[in-house]
């Protein structure tokens, strides 16, 4: 009896530990593409949005590469904690 509450304890907590893992994998690409596809290729090498809003050509931000380092920064390093409050919260209230 004792070893059969330990095993699902175990394989609930591996289930808690694969749910973390995936969302965090997940937001990663989600912030990568973000970073490679919509910063650096549409708005700095292509000038999409420039050309949907050329009233901001004149803009600083067009010219600059690093416009948004910063905070693309913070929200790497806030991606984990934020995917395991939201594991918690789907871990919780999900079943």
């Amino acid at each position: 009896m004792l070893l059969s509450i330990c095993v699902a304890l175990a394989l609930c907590i591996i289930e808690s530990l694969v749910i973390v893992i995936a969302s965090i994998v997940l937001l990663y690409v989600m912030k990568a593409y973000d970073i490679i596809v919509q910063d650096q290729w549409l708005v700095m090498t292509v000038g999409y949005f420039k050309k949907i809003f050329p009233e901001t050509a004149d803009c600083e931000g067009w010219k600059d590469r690093g416009f948004n380092n910063k905070k693309q920064i913070v929200r790497i390093i806030a991606y984990p904690f934020l995917s395991m409050m939201v594991s918690g919260i789907f871990i919780l209230f999900g079943r």
